[in-house]
């Protein structure tokens, strides 16, 4: 996946992955570290900001954040189970049970 395609999801600019089927994200706590720098580097934007665009789309009816998941094992474990699930996970905790569609170093 291109940066701009996971941006797009993880901003609720589009819930489509490239393969056409509709995409579950998944985000780590805002308390997580990898939560400001996966934002900060796949979409521009700070951890508040993005919370601040999902507000809006919320409270206008148009979106659905995704949904906040306690860890990044639980997130790891959450995208392995599910085929259609997105997810960011520090690179050290990336093992086979989960691929690798974009890279933020």
């Amino acid at each position: 996946m291109t940066a701009d395609q996971v941006a797009s999801i993880f901003l609720g600019k589009s819930n489509q992955l490239p393969n056409g089927s509709a995409a579950q994200a998944v985000d780590l706590p805002d308390s997580a570290a990898a939560r400001e720098q996966f934002y900060s580097k796949a979409t521009g934007k700070s951890s508040a900001q993005v919370k601040a665009a999902w507000s809006r789309l919320v409270f206008s009816g148009k979106g659905t954040p995704p949904k906040e998941l306690g860890s990044a094992a639980d997130v790891k474990k959450f995208v392995a189970a599910n085929a259609d699930a997105i997810g960011y996970i520090e690179k050290s905790a990336v093992d086979g049970s989960v691929k690798v569609v974009l890279s933020v170093d």
